[in-house]
This record gives structure tokens, sequence and C-alpha cells, in this order.
């Protein structure tokens, strides 16, 4: 392979987007969702005093949604204020808020009223989730409940599903099955997911320990049977790919079987040796390294447009490239994590 075919192919790979971007939350039927309902917890009614509106949203610290919805919600909690609406940002695993009030998935927010009523509950709005991203929400669906409350008035949209993590709520029921994370689950992460989820990588949690992926496990079932992790770009039907990461079905059905069976660890014995990591390259060290000619600004929100970017190489001929990786700088600033890094062709 020709050093520029490489680099087009890469390109192509590093950049490529989601396929539906035009996703938005499901509307979902209000008393199912419990509007309506009145709480009278102190964890709630300790939160109401002097405000008119109490917004609980919920995150998750190591989901990528949340992630993209931080700043929003900062920007809500500082706009709202002065109106008496007090917005409290609550981790998708704080027993006390998950407990009271349930939620399915981490960015979903509750609105209740100065009576203790709940009167939304979904998302924040419909700009990012997982696996799409818009240049700027079409629906708004919390701040429209917040400015309907505020003038007397219902929410137009009362209830919708939230686009985050699945919240882990319940601890690992006992393990049914003979499926464990050491013995077989663990092989399969060394092997497909840990390049990326380990420490100082891109990855947005670690996947080297079992407490990390224990409490992730129903959000790491659903983002494998649907096939979004690992990611992998690249077209199936044309070239191979030594670091080809798509899992095959049995390894599917080992991750959901270990999931569904409680998460249980098994017997630490039985975990495959620890894998070694290089730090910096990962296909050793390059023969040439190419930068940009210039930092790129990163918005906290939003979508980015492609840029052309011209990079000198200084070769005066053709050169055959082994192998090809890009390594970004500023690993927090990427809000696509899913998006591949590196490349190498078997021929």
């Amino acid at each position: 392979m020709t050093l520029t075919r490489a680099l087009l192919l890469l390109l192509l790979a590093s950049t490529a987007l989601p396929q539906d971007q035009k996703q938005a939350p499901v509307v979902v039927d209000p008393a199912k969702a419990g509007i309506g309902k009145t709480f009278t917890d102190p964890t709630v009614t300790s939160a109401l005093q002097d405000v008119k509106l109490l917004v609980v949203a919920f995150s998750g610290r190591d989901c990528p949604v949340s992630k993209l919805y931080k700043p929003r919600l900062e920007k809500l909690t500082k706009e709202y204020a002065p109106q008496a609406v007090r917005i409290l940002t609550v981790a998708g695993d704080d027993p006390g808020f998950v407990a009271l009030l349930d939620p399915d998935r981490t960015t979903e927010a509750f609105v209740i009223d100065a009576k203790g009523v709940l009167r939304y509950r979904g998302a924040v709005d419909d700009q990012y989730g997982i696996g799409y991203v818009k240049d700027a929400p079409s629906k708004t669906y919390l701040v429209d409940a917040i400015d309907a409350l505020l003038a007397g008035k219902t929410p137009p949209v009362p209830a919708t599903e939230a686009p985050g993590c699945l919240v882990e709520k319940a601890p690992p029921v006992a393990s049914t099955g003979k499926l464990t994370f050491h013995k077989d689950v663990e092989p399969i992460f060394q092997k497909r997911c840990v390049d990326c989820h380990r420490p100082g990588e891109i990855g947005p949690f670690s996947l080297l320990k079992y407490d990390k992926a224990k409490s992730s496990a129903k959000q790491i079932k659903e983002v494998v049977v649907r096939r979004r992790m690992p990611p992998w770009h690249a077209d199936p039907k044309i070239g191979e790919w030594e670091n080809d990461r798509r899992l095959t079905d049995k390894e599917v059905d080992t991750v959901a079987g270990w999931v569904d069976a409680g998460a249980p660890e098994g017997d630490p014995k039985d975990a495959p040796p620890a894998r070694t990591f290089i730090d910096g390259w990962r296909i050793g060290t390059p023969d040439a390294i190419y930068s940009l000619p210039r930092k790129e600004k990163i918005p906290a929100e939003g979508t980015i447009n492609y840029r052309s970017l011209f990079v000198a190489t200084g070769l005066k001929e053709d050169k055959w490239a082994q192998a090809v990786e890009i390594r970004p700088t500023a690993r927090r600033s990427s809000i696509t994590p899913s998006r591949s890094s590196s490349s190498r062709s078997t021929g």
C-alpha cells in the first residue's frame, strides 16, 4: 500500500460519522413515566426549599453522552437560578436519588414543582445520543418544560426517553451460569477493547479490572449487542485489517450471557496473563511523524464540520507504508470517541 492510499483510507476511517444523525428521544406515555406522582421524601422536600422548581438531572462519569451534556446543564443552572429554579446534577450511582426517582439512563432529567409533584421526565433535548450528534437541538424538552411551568402552564411534552447510558440500579444477582469475568470475558476485553479502554487512552472507562467492568455491565451489553462497540468503520467487504476489532457472534453472546448472569467475577486464577502496553505509538516507533500545521480549537458543544488541512511530508517520491497511526494531542477534546484512530493493512 502506498503512503498516499494509506492516509486516504485512514482519513475516511477516522472521520466517519455515525450513519444516523436524525434520531430523537421517543415521547412516552406520561402515566407510565410517573408524571403526577408526589414526592414527600426529605431528599426532595429539603431541595425544594425556597425554589419554584427542582430539576434533578442524572449524569454518568463514564458516559460519553453525559460528558457532552455537562456544559449545557452548567449553563442552564446559571440561567435559571435567578428564577428560583434549582438544577441538581446527580451521579447515576447516587443511592438516594436513584432509589427515589428510578432513572433509566444517564442524562435523564426530572422536573418537580414546589408541591413535590413530578411534572416532566426525560431528555434534556435531542442534540446528543448514543450513535448520533446534531449541530444544534431541534427539540428543547427540558427548557420547554421549565418555561411552561414557570408560566403556570403544562409542559408541552411531559415525558420522553433519555439518550444516555443505562443506569446500573441493582447489584448483580447471583450467577446461574458458568460464564465468569476472568475466565470468559476478560480475554475478550484484552483482545478487542483494552487498547482504548485503559487509563490514558480514549475509552471513557477502563476494562482492565473487574470492578470497573461490573459497574458498567448493562451498558457494555447494550453497545456490544447493537455492534456499536468495539467501533469499526472500515467496510468488511473490502480488504482485511490486522487490528479489526469487531466481535464474533460467539464473543457477543459470551459478553451478553455474562451480564445476564449477574456479571460474576469468578476465580482470579482463571484470568489471562496481564497485557503489557507501550506508552505512545501502538505501531512501534514510526519512521516518520507528520503534525498538523496549526492547533485546532474544539468547541465544548455541537458538531465539527470537515476541515481540510494540508500536511507537508517533504517526500520526493512515493513510499510504501506498513502501518499508519493517528494520535490526538488533546484526547479530552474528542466528542466522538468511537472513531477509529489507527489502521494496519495486511496487504
